[in-house]
């Protein structure tokens, strides 16, 4: 079992199931089916968050460094 799937607790394999974001409050349980590019895919196939959850995500996360 991967860290992912404990912390989130199957909310990620019911989200993409219904091509879903995982929902609030740890994404926003909005429509999954855009994205950027294919390693933003492959994030969502890893987590579960859209590109808009992401993009707030990863872009918050290189505003710090």
């Amino acid at each position: 079992m991967r860290p992912i799937d404990i912390l989130f607790g199957g909310m990620r394999e019911r989200a993409q199931a219904s091509n879903c974001c995982v929902p609030a409050p740890i994404g926003c349980g909005g429509i999954a089916t855009t994205f950027t590019d294919n390693i933003s895919k492959k994030e969502y196939d890893i987590s579960g968050f859209c590109q808009n959850c992401q993009d707030r995500l990863f872009n918050s996360t290189q505003d710090h460094k």
